[in-house]
């Protein structure tokens, strides 16, 4: 049984069509240690789902031995990098499909006065958001 029902996944399907740009690369990395990881085998299912739905997504596994695995980085046009650390279920879900859009046209929504002041940064910023299961 899929992890995505059918109708979701068209609609999915007809979204990504319409808003993919450019290829991007999914990188899923799993627990070399732990062949039984619950949470590695639930993010492999639903990216492989989810790259099947277009010809632009392609995912790629790899082993680590990381305790931060399962690890997803998103790899496009995109400068820098978009990684989701655990399983993007839930809510996570609509940030993974967001994420996929914009490393695939290679920019977000942010307003220009945004991305005038983040250029203007003489140094490297690393984002980290935390969200928790409710």
């Amino acid at each position: 049984m899929p992890l995505i029902s059918l109708a979701d996944q068209e609609r999915l399907r007809t979204e990504l069509a319409n808003k993919l740009e450019s290829p991007v690369r999914v990188e899923l990395e799993r627990h070399a240690r732990d062949k039984n990881c619950k949470p590695c085998e639930q993010s492999e299912e639903l990216l492989q789902e989810i790259t099947a739905l277009s010809t632009t997504l392609t995912l790629h596994t790899r082993l680590t031995t990381s305790e931060l695995a399962p690890a997803i980085r998103l790899v496009g046009k995109a400068r820098g990098q978009v990684r989701f650390l655990g399983v993007p279920a839930g809510y996570e879900l609509p940030s993974l499909i967001e994420a996929l859009v914009d490393v695939s046209r290679g920019q977000t929504e942010l307003s220009e006065t945004a991305r005038g002041q983040l250029n203007a940064l003489s140094h490297r910023v690393q984002v980290r958001v935390f969200t928790t299961p409710t």
